[in-house]
């Protein structure tokens, strides 16, 4: 009488086994790399935020400056005032440019 061999691991089952297992480690590395990437996104659209804010306040202040009444304010003290009379035109003419 012949005992059949009752095997779990055959050569074929284990070569399915190791093909799964390669799978799973090549989609866990693809996941890893995706959230890697995401964050260092996440992280490059905070500091794009920060930069906007930034430039919208440096945008106001600066412009806050250019107002007629500031402008004013800033050189009274330097012995500058406003002038009462109308600017000229200055026209050059086309010959004298070159």
């Amino acid at each position: 009488m012949k005992k059949k061999s009752n095997i779990i691991f055959t050569e074929d089952s284990l070569k399915f086994v190791l093909l799964v297992f390669s799978f799973m480690l090549f989609f866990i590395s693809i996941v890893y790399e995706n959230e890697s990437i995401e964050k260092e996104i996440r992280n490059k659209e905070i500091l794009l935020e920060n930069k906007r804010h930034e430039y919208i306040t440096t945008k106001t202040y600066l412009m806050s400056f250019t107002r007629y009444s500031k402008i004013k304010e800033i050189v009274e003290p330097l012995g500058f005032r406003e002038s009462l009379k109308q600017p000229t035109i200055i026209e050059i003419p086309d010959e004298q440019v070159d």
